[in-house]
């Protein structure tokens, strides 16, 4: 069962990572508190990823976990509509202004990390574990939604 979502939530994952969900190192000028919330609450949603992934390929035996973890990603992705005020796209932050200029294609790609966390908790409320992978596999290929064009990549 799980094993055949490995690669699958193993290439989602380290797309996200590299796409950007990993907290940004450390720069010229410190994170606003605005950013460092907003850096929080997106390595939350990588930490409840990471940890869905590693129970779907059977690496914990912490099945009973996933209802917690869907739940929880659901929810952040709900707090993530409030985490990205105007201006928010300083020095600090990978935020690129087309998150403001484009605010209906953020907010379509927001929308639809949003649905993907709704499907991903209402598979885990079924116990549905197929479900579940699949539904995870899907919103992991949300990621790139969202930081493709709107997010910056890392500096080198």
């Amino acid at each position: 069962m799980a094993r055949s979502y490995t690669v699958v939530t193993r290439t989602a994952l380290a797309a996200c990572i590299i796409a950007g969900l990993a907290p940004a190192t450390a720069t010229a000028q410190d994170p606003t508190p605005t950013m460092e919330y907003r850096q929080t609450i997106m390595g939350s949603l990588n930490a409840h990823r990471g940890a869905l992934t590693a129970i779907l390929n059977e690496d914990v035996p912490h099945e009973a976990h996933v209802l917690g973890h869907a739940l929880t990603l659901q929810q952040l992705s709900v707090m993530a509509s409030d985490i990205f005020p105007e201006g928010s796209d300083g020095e600090g932050s990978r935020a690129l202004p087309d998150i403001w200029s484009d605010a209906a294609g953020f907010g379509e790609a927001l929308s639809a990390f949003q649905s993907a966390a709704d499907a991903l908790a209402d598979a885990a409320r079924a116990g549905d574990m197929t479900a579940v992978g699949d539904a995870a596999a899907g919103l992991g290929r949300t990621c790139g939604g969202c930081h493709r064009p709107f997010r910056a990549r890392p500096a080198r």
